[in-house]
C-alpha cells in the first residue's frame, strides 16, 4: 500500500516553468468550454486511427465514457484558441462530494460486488477522510511530443490537486505508461506505488494490454498536512 512521505516541502512547490503557457501561442487550462472539449475529443478520435500508442486505450465499456459532459470531469485542454494540442481528464472524489472514478468501472468487480471500489481496496488509507482523484485520458499532439508538453500536463494536474487538497492521485496504464508516469512524477519529488496484489483482469476493451493501477501521495507538498483533512470542493474552471 501507499507509505507516508518522509520529507516535507512548502505547499504549491514551484518548478522551473509556467504550466499555463507552453509557448507564445499555446496555453493550457482546466475548462468546461464545449468547443475546446470537442477539439480534445476530435484529437483523440483522430489519433485512435493512426497512433499505435492508443491501442488498449480507445475502447470503453461505459456508453458515455467519452462524452466529457459530466460536471465531475475536470478537463485540462492545451490549445492556441483555435486548435487543441492535447489534454487530460481529472476526476476528484471528496468526502463532501463522492464520485465514482472511471477506473472503478474499468477494473472488474470482485466476487459478490457490483463494482470495484478504491475505498475498499485501499481501506488502510481511510479514503473517506480525504479527497482522491483519477488522472487519465492523456493525449498530446504528435507535433509537441519532442518537447516537455506531457510533463507540463502532469504538473498542471499536480498543481490542481494540491490547490484543492487532493491527497491521492490514481490512474491505470500498461507497463510503458506506468514507467513514464513514474519518471515524470518522480522528477517532481513524488513517489508512487503500483500494488502487486491487485490483478486487473483482461477485458476486450484493453486489446491485449495488461493494465496496472498506480497511486501517488501528495502529502509532502503540505507544510501542515492537517489541511488535507479539509479538502475543497469549490472547483473553479477558466
Amino acid at each position: 500500500m501507499v507509505s507516508k512521505m518522509k520529507s516535507r516541502a512548502p505547499i504549491m512547490q514551484k518548478l522551473q516553468f509556467d504550466t499555463k503557457v507552453i509557448d507564445k501561442l499555446i496555453t493550457m487550462r482546466f475548462t468546461r468550454d464545449k468547443e475546446l472539449i470537442a477539439g480534445y475529443k476530435k484529437l483523440r478520435e483522430d489519433l485512435y486511427k493512426i497512433d499505435p500508442r492508443f491501442v488498449g486505450f480507445r475502447i470503453f465499456g461505459e456508453e458515455q465514457a467519452e462524452n466529457y459532459e459530466d460536471p465531475d470531469d475536470h478537463m485540462l485542454i492545451m490549445h492556441d484558441g483555435e486548435r487543441c494540442y492535447g489534454g487530460a481528464c481529472l476526476r476528484i472524489s471528496t468526502p463532501e462530494r463522492p464520485v465514482v472514478l472511471d477506473l472503478e468501472h474499468d477494473i472488474l468487480a470482485p466476487p459478490g460486488k457490483d463494482r470495484f471500489s478504491l475505498r475498499e481496496y485501499f481501506s488502510k488509507l481511510d479514503l473517506g477522510k480525504y479527497s482522491y482523484a483519477e488522472f487519465d485520458r492523456i493525449v498530446v499532439d504528435p507535433s509537441l511530443r519532442s518537447g516537455d508538453a506531457a510533463r507540463r500536463i502532469f504538473h498542471a494536474v499536480l498543481e490542481r490537486c494540491i490547490e484543492y487538497r487532493v491527497r491521492y492521485i490514481t490512474g491505470i496504464g500498461d507497463k510503458v505508461r506506468i514507467r513514464l508516469y513514474r519518471q515524470i512524477y518522480h522528477s517532481f519529488g513524488l513517489d508512487c506505488v503500483v500494488p502487486n496484489d491487485l490483478d486487473i483482469p483482461m477485458r476486450p476493451e484493453f486489446e491485449g494490454k495488461k493494465l496496472y493501477l498506480i497511486c501517488w501521495d501528495t502529502e509532502k507538498f503540505y507544510s501542515d498536512n492537517t489541511a488535507l483533512l479539509s479538502p475543497r470542493s469549490d472547483f473553479q474552471f477558466d
